[in-house]
C-alpha cells in the first residue's frame, strides 16, 4: 500500500513543477526580449553617430 501513495505524491510534485516550467519560459522570454531591444536601441544610436561622422569627413571637402 505504501508504494502507491509514494507514486501519487511524485505525480503531484510533477504537476506543480509543470506550472513553474511555463512561468520560467515566460520570464526568460521577457528578459531576452528586453535585453535584445536595449542592445538594438544602443547600437542604432551609435551607428547613426558613426554614419554622421563618416559622412561629414567624406563630404566636407565637397561642401
Amino acid at each position: 500500500m505504501k508504494p502507491c501513495c509514494t507514486i501519487h505524491n511524485q505525480k503531484k510534485e510533477q504537476d506543480a513543477r509543470r506550472g513553474f516550467a511555463v512561468m520560467e519560459v515566460v520570464l526568460a522570454a521577457v528578459v531576452v526580449i528586453t535585453f535584445t531591444m536595449g542592445l538594438y536601441f544602443l547600437s542604432e544610436k551609435s551607428f547613426s553617430r558613426l554614419y554622421h561622422f563618416v559622412s561629414t569627413m567624406i563630404g566636407s571637402p565637397y561642401l
